[in-house]
């Protein structure tokens, strides 16, 4: 069963916990990350359980707390091309880090599959996630 839990959602930050039971997922980090990590840790998990993250857009709404949840997981950082370049464009430290994917790529992180999609917005190439198992689909969308 996909759980898929906003942990902030708006213009003050926004950040999306996906778990399939077994993979866990972060989309976007727009709240510091002390939030984050007190919203994880409500549900029961932890930052360190994060197996990969997936930003939308650059907007500081959406990777505020990025820098600071990737000096606490290993987990890799997914985002569009254009997304990537910004976020390096912000935050120099993660310049180069960001893995970055195409419009329809599907990504598979265990047994969940996520694949990024195009949304308008005022950014270099935003994004939304579809993220399916066998039998369940859930989207995020920013």
């Amino acid at each position: 069963m996909i759980k898929l839990c906003p942990l902030a959602s708006g213009s003050n930050g926004n950040c999306t916990y996906i778990s399939d039971g077994k993979v866990n997922i972060l989309v976007d980090t727009g709240i510091s990350a002390t939030r984050i990590i007190g919203e994880l840790s409500m549900l029961k998990t932890s930052v360190s359980a994060i197996d990969a993250i997936f930003i939308t857009h650059e907007h500081s709404d959406h990777i505020t707390g990025l820098l600071k949840i990737c000096e606490r997981t290993e987990a890799p950082i997914y985002a569009s091309n254009g997304t990537a370049r910004g976020i390096g464009e912000r935050i120099e430290a993660l310049s180069g880090k960001v893995i970055c994917i195409e419009e329809d790529e599907t990504v598979k992180i265990g047994a969940l599959c996520v694949t990024p999609f195009h949304t308008p917005h005022d950014t270099y190439e935003s994004m939304g996630y579809r993220f399916r198992t066998a039998n369940e689909t859930a989207t995020v969308a920013t």
